[in-house]
C-alpha cells in the first residue's frame, strides 16, 4: 500500500472485489461467499459449471516497527525480521478460519511453537517429557522462558503457526466507506474510533463488567427456564438424556447504528433519505471533511486502513476535488487509504506510483494489475523525477496509463508537423487513435521519460532522422548506440526518418508546391527540376530552403510542407511507415 493506494480500470475488473479481500482478512470472521472459490483460468464445462476450490487463501506481509518487534518476539520462537507475512486460509466446507504466522517451527510437530497460548500443566508435562531443567515453582513466566529456550535448540524449519493473540491484537483496523447514505457513511466512519476504543484496557474491564451483569441479571434467569425442555424432547426422541439451552449475549457485537437528524428552519425535522441524490451527496461530502479534521487524540489510530470505493460517484468537479482534500488529509494523519475510483480528476491528482491499474481483456478470466513504478536503483527514475518530467510534457497520468502508442522524435519541426500529417493521412487524430508524442528535442528528461515508460509495458516507437542515428560525437541522445543501450529494439521500436532528415524526406515536388506558395519575394515559377541542383544533401538543401524562403523557424517550415500535401502519397513512405506502426500499437 502507497500512501494513498488508488485502484482504477475497468468496471468488473476486480477493484471492489480487492475491497472485500481486505475485508475478509482484516475485518470479518465469516467466509467469502461461494462466489470467490471458482478455480481461476477454467472455464465452465458444457452445463456452465466451474470446479471450485476447498480454500481460499488471502495472504499479506507487513512492515514491523521497533516497538512491534519486541511485542511479537516474545511469542515466537525467533525473532521475527523487518516485515511479517501472514496468512488467512478460509474452508469453503465447514466455514472454518486459520489464521497463521510464517516463521520458524520446530521440525518435530509435536513441540509447539507459541509457548505462550499454553497452559501451566501443559507446559509442565513437556518439560518433564523432554527432561528440560524445571525452574520450579507456580509462576507460569519461568516454566515458559525454560521451556522456549529448550526449543531454540531444536531444529528448525520454516512452516505456518497459529498466529499468536499479540498478533491480533496488532492487526490494522480497517474499515470500507461506500455508499450514498449520509447515515451509512457516518456509521462507518464511527466504527473504526469503535473498535480503537473497544483495544483500549479500560474498555475490555467495563465489557467484562457488562458481561457479569448480563449473566446474572439474563442468562441465569434463561436458563432456568429452559431447564425442563428435555421433558419435551425425550417424548420425541427417548434416547436423548440431556438438553442445555446456554444463551449468547454479545455487548461488543458493533456499532448497530448513527441515525442522522437535520433540523431545518422554523425547527423542522429534515428526512434525509426523502430528499434528492444530489442533496445526499452534498451532505456526505460534509461528513468526508468532517472526518478528514484531527481527531481527539488517539480516536483514530495510525494503524488504521480506510477503504473508498467510489466516493467521487456523480460529484461534480469541486466537489470531487474536496474529496480528495480530504481523503489526503487521512493520509497525512497516518491512516492508510485505498480508494477505487474512475475519476480522472483524483487519478491526475496522486503520484503515479500510488496507482494500480486493473485490466480484464474480453475473454479473460483474471485480471491483470499494472503498476508503473520507477526502479529503486535508478536516480534518474526517481518519483518526483517520473511525475514531474511527464507533467511538463503534458502527460498526466491518465495520459500515461491510458494512452496506447507513444510516438518519440528528435526535433522541434515534427512536433509542428506531425499532427497535421497525420490527420492529412488517416482522416483522423492522433489523440483520437490513442496517440500521444514525445519531444524529445534537447530534454534529456525525455528521453529518462521514453525509456520509463517502454520499461513498464507502454508502447514506445522512435521517429529518428538518418543522421542523428551516426554517432559522431554529437551530444544528441537518439542516436543508435544511445537506443542500445536503453533498450530499445532498432529493428522493431525506431524508425528511419531518411535520407538525412526530416525535411530532406520530402520529395521536390511538394519542396516547389511550397516555394510557390510562400517565397516572401513572389516567385511562382518553381519546379521540381529546378530543385535538382540543391539536393546535394540536408546540411545544405534545408539551409538554402530556409534563406529562399526568408525563414528562420525549421518548424514553420515544416508546417509549410504539411500543408503543401494533398495526397497521403505526398507523404514520404518512411513516415508513412511509422505512422502504420503506431496505429497498429495503439489499436492492439
Amino acid at each position: 500500500l502507497t500512501d494513498p493506494t488508488v485502484l482504477i480500470g475497468c468496471n468488473d475488473g476486480g477493484k471492489t472485489t480487492t475491497l472485500d479481500a481486505l475485508e475478509y482478512f482484516f475485518g470479518t470472521s465469516t467466509p467469502p461467499p461461494e462466489a470467490y472459490s471458482y478455480v481461476p483460468d477454467v472455464s465452465p464445462d458444457n452445463d456452465g459449471h466451474r470446479p471450485r476450490v476447498d480454500e481460499m487463501v488471502l495472504e499479506a506481509v507487513f512492515s514491523l516497527s521497533e516497538i512491534e518487534r519486541e511485542a511479537i518476539a516474545k511469542a515466537l520462537l525467533e525473532p521475527p525480521g523487518d516485515s511479517m507475512h501472514v496468512r488467512k486460509v478460509f474452508k469453503r466446507m465447514d466455514a472454518s478460519i486459520d489464521f497463521s504466522v510464517l516463521s520458524r517451527v520446530p521440525e518435530n510437530p509435536e513441540l509447539p511453537s507459541d509457548v505462550t497460548a499454553m497452559s501451566i500443566t501443559t507446559i509442565r508435562s513437556l518439560l518433564s517429557k523432554y527432561n528440560i531443567d524445571n525452574p520450579g515453582g507456580n509462576a507460569k513466566e519461568p516454566l515458559q522462558e525454560a521451556l522456549h529456550i529448550w526449543l531454540l535448540k531444536q531444529p528448525l524449519q520454516e512452516g505456518w503457526l497459529a498466529a499468536p493473540t499479540v498478533i491480533k491484537e496488532l492487526m490494522p483496523i480497517f474499515q470500507i466507506v461506500e455508499g450514498e447514505d449520509p447515515e451509512q457513511t457516518i456509521l462507518q466512519l464511527l466504527r473504526v474510533s469503535y473498535k480503537q476504543l473497544q483495544k483500549y484496557p479500560d474498555t475490555e474491564a467495563l465489557l467484562n463488567r457488562f458481561r457479569d451483569d448480563f449473566d446474572k441479571q439474563l442468562r441465569q434467569p434463561l436458563v432456568e427456564q429452559t431447564k425442563n425442555i428435555i421433558d419435551y424432547i425425550k417424548d420425541y426422541l427417548p434416547d436423548i438424556t440431556k438438553a442445555e439451552v446456554l444463551p449468547e449475549f454479545k455487548v461488543d457485537a458493533g456499532l448497530a447504528s448513527a441515525p442522522l437528524t437535520l433540523i431545518g428552519s422554523e425547527n423542522a425535522r429534515i428526512d434525509i433519505s426523502a430528499r434528492g441524490a444530489g442533496t445526499r451527496q452534498q451532505v456526505n461530502l460534509a461528513i468526508f471533511e468532517w472526518s478528514a479534521e484531527k481527531p481527539p487524540e488517539g480516536v483514530i489510530p495510525s494503524d488504521t486502513i480506510l477503504a473508498f470505493d467510489e466516493p467521487d460517484l456523480h460529484l461534480d468537479y469541486e466537489a470531487q476535488k474536496r474529496i480528495y482534500k480530504a481523503i489526503e488529509s487521512h493520509v497525512n494523519k497516518g491512516t492508510q487509504v485505498v480508494v477505487a475510483t474512475h475519476s480522472l480528476n483524483f487519478i491526475n491528482r496522486v503520484s503515479l506510483e500510488c496507482i494500480c491499474h486493473y485490466s480484464k481483456p474480453a475473454g479473460q478470466l483474471e485480471t491483470t494489475i499494472e503498476y508503473l513504478r520507477p526502479e529503486s536503483n535508478d536516480p534518474d527514475e526517481s518519483t518526483f523525477f517520473v511525475n514531474h518530467v511527464g507533467e511538463s510534457m503534458g502527460f498526466d497520468n491518465a495520459a500515461i496509463l491510458y494512452e496506447r502508442c507513444f510516438l518519440a522524435f528528435e526535433g522541434n519541426t515534427e512536433l509542428a508537423t506531425l499532427p497535421l500529417l497525420f490527420s492529412k493521412y488517416t482522416k483522423d487524430s492522433l489523440f483520437r487513435c490513442g496517440i500521444r508524442l514525445v519531444n524529445c528535442y534537447d530534454q534529456y528528461g525525455a528521453i529518462v521519460f521514453a525509456k520509463f515508460m517502454h520499461k513498464n509495458g507502454r508502447r514506445v516507437l522512435f521517429m529518428v532522422d538518418e543522421d542523428t542515428t551516426i554517432n559522431k560525437g554529437t551530444k544528441r541522445l537518439l542516436t543508435k548506440n544511445s537506443q542500445d543501450n536503453a533498450g530499445f529494439a532498432i529493428n522493431e521500436q525506431v524508425h528511419i526518418i531518411g535520407p538525412d532528415c526530416f525535411e530532406y524526406a520530402f520529395t521536390d515536388q511538394i519542396w516547389a508546391k511550397v516555394l510557390n506558395d510562400n517565397e516572401p519575394n513572389g516567385q511562382k515559377d518553381w519546379s521540381p527540376e529546378k530543385l535538382t541542383p540543391y539536393r546535394q544533401g540536408a546540411r545544405s538543401f534545408v539551409p538554402e530552403m530556409l534563406k529562399i524562403l526568408q525563414e528562420e523557424s525549421k518548424p514553420n517550415v515544416g508546417m509549410m510542407l504539411a500543408k503543401a500535401v494533398e495526397n497521403p502519397d505526398d507523404i514520404p513512405d518512411c513516415i508513412r511507415r511509422c505512422f502504420d506502426k503506431a496505429i497498429r500499437l495503439a489499436a492492439s
